[in-house]
C-alpha cells in the first residue's frame, strides 16, 4: 500500500527501511530523516513492515506530512524478503540506501550520501562509519564496551579514510547504499547475513565499493544485545554464515579463490586457523578479567567459522 507516490526523475535518493515490531524505534529514525537539511523532494523513504501483523503502518502514515514516504507490507518472515520487496518497488531514485530501523542519521546525512556518490562516479556500492548509541537507563556491562566487539557484535564500523574496498571486505548490513544501475538481477538471498552477501555479490559482479568516514550514522543498540547469551548465539551464527558467503565469491575474495583452486591447502589453512581459535578459547581463564568475555566470543566466532569451512562440501 503506497501512502505517497514519487514523480519520475525528481528523487535522487531512496532510503529503504525494513522493520519488524519496533514502531517506536522506526519513528525515531523517520524523525531524524525528516530533520535532514535537504529539500524533501530530493529523497523518499520506503518502509517495509515485516511483521505478520502490521505494526509500522500508523507510524509511517504519521510522518507523511514531513517526508515523502511509502509503506509496504511483507508478511513472509525474513529480512531478505522485506528488502527484496522494497528493492522491487516503483522507485525512480538512482541511489538506494539501506538503513535499519535503529539507525540515527544526522542532519547532513542525505547530502553526505549523495556527495560521496558524486565524488566516486565509477563506484557503485558505498558505506560510511557508524558509532554506538547506548540505550538509556540500562546497565551496560563492561565486556560489551570492548572495542574488540564493535564490528561483529554491535554492527559498528569506523573507516579511517575515503577509499576503495579491499578484496573480500564486506560492509555492515545495517547501513550502506548503492546505485540502482548496478543491481541488475541480483537480490538479497535468504541468509542471516543477507545484506553482506548482497554487497559482496555486487562487488563480485564488477562493481567498485567505496567506504568513508562520513556521513557517520549512529546505531542505537537494542537492549537484548547487552545479554551474553544473545551474543554467544550471534557469535556462532555469524561464524557459520560468514564462511558461507565469503566462499561464494572466488573471483574477488582471496579465501574463496584459495578454496576453489587449492582445496587441500585450504583445508590445511582452516585446520591451522581452527587450532588457533581453540587455543584462544582455552586461554580465556588466564586472561585479564576485562578481556575474558570478549576473547571468548571472538574465539567462538573463529571456531564456528573454521569448522564450517573445514567441512564444507567442495
Amino acid at each position: 500500500m503506497a501512502i505517497e507516490n514519487t514523480i519520475p526523475g525528481h528523487t535522487e535518493l531512496c532510503v529503504l527501511i525494513c522493520t519488524q515490531n519496533r514502531p517506536d524505534s522506526l519513528l525515531q529514525t523517520l524523525e531524524l530523516l525528516a530533520a535532514n537539511d535537504i529539500d524533501r523532494s530530493r529523497f523518499e523513504v520506503i518502509v517495509v513492515d515485516n511483521a505478520l501483523e502490521p505494526t509500522a503502518k500508523q507510524v509511517t502514515e504519521s510522518m507523511a506530512e514531513r517526508l515523502t514516504v511509502r509503506y509496504l507490507h511483507e508478511p513472509v518472515a525474513g529480512k531478505s524478503h522485506a528488502l527484496n520487496l522494497g528493492l522491487e518497488a516503483d522507485c525512480y531514485a538512482p541511489i538506494i540506501a539501506v538503513l535499519d530501523d535503529d539507525m540515527s542519521p544526522g542532519p547532513e546525512w542525505c547530502r553526505g550520501v549523495l556527495g560521496l556518490c558524486d565524488r566516486w562516479p565509477n563506484a557503485g556500492v558505498f558505506a560510511a562509519s557508524s558509532y554506538v548509541i547506548w540505550p538509556q537507563n540500562e546497565f551496560i556491562p563492561d565486556w560489551i564496551r570492548s572495542h574488540r566487539l564493535s564490528g561483529i557484535f554491535l554492527s559498528v564500523i569506523e573507516y579511517g579514510k575515503e577509499r576503495l574496498t579491499s578484496p573480500g571486505e564486506f560492509m555492515s548490513g545495517n547501513y550502506f547504499w548503492f546505485r540502482r544501475s548496478v543491481v541488475g538481477s541480483r537480490r538479497f538471498p535468504d541468509f542471516w547475513t543477507s545484506q553482506a552477501h548482497f554487497v559482496l555479490g555486487l562487488i563480485d559482479d564488477g562493481t567498485n565499493g567505496v567506504v568513508a568516514p562520513e556521513p557517520r550514522c549512529g546505531h542505537r543498540i537494542q537492549t537484548h544485545l547487552l545479554r551474553l547469551d544473545v551474543q554467544r548465539e550471534r557469535a556462532a551464527l555469524f561464524g557459520r554464515e560468514v564462511s558461507k558467503f565469503i566462499l561464494a565469491f572466488p573471483r574477488t575474495v582471496p579465501q574463496a579463490r584459495l578454496a576453489a583452486n587449492h582445496p587441500i591447502l585450504w583445508k590445511l589453512r582452516c585446520l591451522i586457523a581452527l587450532t588457533r581459535s581453540v587455543l584462544m578459547a582455552a586461554s580465556v581463564p588466564f586472561r585479564k578479567s576485562a578481556n575474558r568475555i570478549p576473547i571468548a566470543l571472538i574465539a567462538r566466532v573463529g571456531i564456528a567459522n573454521h569448522l564450517t569451512s573445514l567441512f564444507r562440501r567442495s
